[in-house]
């Protein structure tokens, strides 16, 4: 398998007692993370626009949006493909948009991928 192992083989080999607390702390582990995306969201909108450090960030002259260039897109293709039904349920419960998720996470993998072989 040279490195690359489904969730489901890596785990199978775990009592069920050990598959629950894993799973048990991967939801508290998103729970933690949401709620302190959730505060820094607060604090962020309830900042005032002068209270923003926008220091770093150029400003959009006219030069800019002469050569801007609307890019569209990339086509998708809709296909249908076996996944495992603990790895399609977590993507569904990360919300609706969980098909633009999973080709994120696939788009991000190829990149990594790429990055390696360069």
């Amino acid at each position: 398998m040279n490195g690359h192992h489904k969730f489901s083989q890596l785990t199978k080999k775990f009592s069920e007692d050990r598959k629950a607390e894993i799973s048990q702390k991967t939801a508290q582990l998103k729970t933690k993370m949401d709620s302190t995306l959730e505060e820094r969201e607060k604090q962020l909108l309830a900042m005032s626009d002068k209270a923003i450090d926008t220091s770093d960030i150029p400003e959009l002259d006219d030069t800019f949006w002469e050569n801007a260039k609307v890019v569209k897109p990339m086509p998708k293709t809709a296909v249908s493909i076996p996944l495992d039904d603990d790895i399609i349920e977590w993507f569904k419960k990360q919300g609706k948009s969980y098909p633009t998720l999973i080709n994120s996470v696939l788009r991000s993998y190829i990149n990594t991928q790429q990055n390696k072989i360069d």
